[in-house]
């Protein structure tokens, strides 16, 4: 990132998030909002994605995070700060006594985020072949957006890669939301796709992504798809992010913004270039800007909160064109 050359400046910069511009078409002209939206509902729609490391499975972690087990209140703080609207969640434990599965510490954060003037959160867990100790999820904040029907997998966990390793272990499932009567409604999907623990598994990862573009449009009629969470592609040219944007999709993280602390852009979004709502996003890290107004280091944060950063995006509320 660069830096002015003042010392003004250089503090200044640091309070920005890290933002990079979206290359997709330019919106359409719609027609006038309903009489009864307010104006907070035009307000643009935040969508973050966080992969809390091996919540709930303390154990798991890694270096100065081994075994120390993340707080609520270290949750909800992150999470309020990054005033997102809806939040796709990776690498969630689920909580032994619940079923359908839940996460004892989530519901506690997202509590305390409401409590605070945060909105009314809830959160849902999907079902992985992993076990109950690597979960996707998604969490939203009823004042701002509705979920439409339920969760749906967007492509179904499969035979094995090429390189001997299930396609999935942790399907991708979407929610549709709406932002009101006669707005924008639209697909939020969360992925977390395969690591490479053990090896370089890209050619296992251009596996997933095409089993998803494939199915991706069958499991929802709705254009507005939303592709967010831990892709595993430390590069915008791995094979994956090509399938993805030979589907139709646009990379915001094409600058590869570091969202790991240790591993660089395994964190991105994909949106379709050519859908309006999606046409003046952004694409957002939330890390120095969190770190410097709390006088955090990076281990702090890695103990504290995980080894991902959150990444946000944004979707614009307008009449809905479809």
């Amino acid at each position: 990132m660069n830096r002015l050359q003042s010392a003004a400046s250089s503090f200044a910069l640091l309070l920005l998030p890290l933002l990079v511009s979206c290359q997709a078409s330019a919106p359409r002209a719609g027609s006038a909002p309903p009489a009864n939206a307010t104006a907070a509902s035009h307000e643009p729609i935040r969508v973050g994605a966080w992969n809390i490391e091996w919540l709930g499975t303390p154990e798991s972690r890694s270096g100065p995070a081994k075994g120390v087990a993340q707080t609520a209140d270290d949750l909800a703080e992150y999470i309020a700060a990054a005033r997102v609207d809806i939040l796709g969640l990776e690498e969630i434990g689920a909580s032994e006594h619940t079923d359908p599965p839940t996460s004892d510490t989530l519901t506690a954060a997202f509590q305390t985020v409401s409590q605070r003037g945060g909105g009314a959160w809830r959160h849902r867990l999907f079902p992985a072949r992993s076990g109950r100790n690597q979960l996707c999820g998604v969490a939203w904040n009823e004042r701002r957006v509705t979920p439409v029907g339920g969760p749906r997998v967007a492509t179904e966990p499969s035979a094995q890669s090429a390189q001997g390793k299930p396609l999935w272990s942790r399907p991708p499932w979407g929610q549709t939301f709406s932002a009101g009567d006669g707005l924008s409604d639209f697909v939020v999907v969360v992925v977390h796709m395969k690591s490479d623990y053990g090896g370089d598994f890209a050619e296992h990862r251009a596996g997933e992504a095409a089993t998803l573009t494939r199915d991706l449009r069958s499991a929802f009629t709705d254009g507005d798809l939303l592709i967010i969470g831990d892709a595993n592609c430390d590069t915008h040219s791995e094979p994956a992010v090509a399938a993805l944007e030979q589907a139709g999709f646009v990379d915001l993280n094409r600058a590869d913004t570091a969202t790991h602390l240790r591993y660089g852009a395994l964190d991105r979004a994909f949106v379709p270039a050519a859908q309006p709502e999606f046409a003046a996003c952004s694409f957002e890290v939330l890390s120095d800007v969190f770190l410097q107004q709390r006088g955090l280091t990076k281990d702090d944060f890695k103990r504290r909160f995980s080894d991902h950063f959150m990444v946000i995006t944004t979707v614009a509320v307008m009449p809905d064109d479809d």
